[in-house]
């Protein structure tokens, strides 16, 4: 299973996010800058959902600002989606394309290994089968099986109590079919 652009572009935003809050805590005064900018948006543009997880960020302080662009639930990935360019004033390694596809060579590095670790975990028992279909954006169980052949991890084993159990389910009905 390969990473897809959409959770690399994601992983790599993220990281783009953290050097920005980064920012903030060093230059509190970045946040005024994005609340003017914003600002002079129109009403409609204002109205957008990323638009409106800014302004009730923005309206919060520097520091509910930098645990935003830190998290990692929805409304943080919408908002890094669209960041105020008011943010990234100073930070000119953000403007730099070579800094960039260095971001995203390394958060698809980050993506990939976070897919191992899925498989082999579940692969290995560590995680439920509705677990690992989630965390890798899986359709259903057929995928995950899928993905796991490509990586070349086995599939799970059930514990020895759970196939000791089933064993003895099996000689019941293999003995009652031998009587009849």
């Amino acid at each position: 299973m390969k990473p897809d652009a959409e959770a690399i572009n994601a992983e790599a935003k993220l990281v783009m996010g953290r050097i920005i809050a980064r920012r903030i805590a060093t230059d509190p005064a970045t946040v005024d800058r994005a609340k003017a900018w914003y600002a002079e948006w129109s009403a409609e543009d204002r109205a957008s959902k990323p638009a409106i997880f800014w302004i009730e960020a923005l309206e919060q302080g520097p520091e509910a600002v930098r645990r935003r662009l830190a998290a990692r639930d929805e409304r943080a990935y919408w908002m890094r989606n669209s960041m105020p360019l008011a943010l990234s004033d100073g930070l000119d390694c953000l403007r730099d394309v070579d800094f960039r596809r260095r971001i995203w060579r390394d958060a698809k590095r980050l993506v990939a290994m976070r897919i191992r670790r899925v498989l082999k975990g579940y692969s290995e028992g560590g995680l439920s089968r509705d677990d690992a279909v989630r965390l890798l954006g899986l359709r259903d169980y057929a995928e995950l099986l899928v993905a796991l052949g490509d990586a070349d991890q086995p599939m799970p084993m059930p514990p020895n109590e759970e196939i000791e159990r089933q064993a003895k389910v099996v000689e019941k009905l293999w003995r009652g079919q031998r009587r009849k």
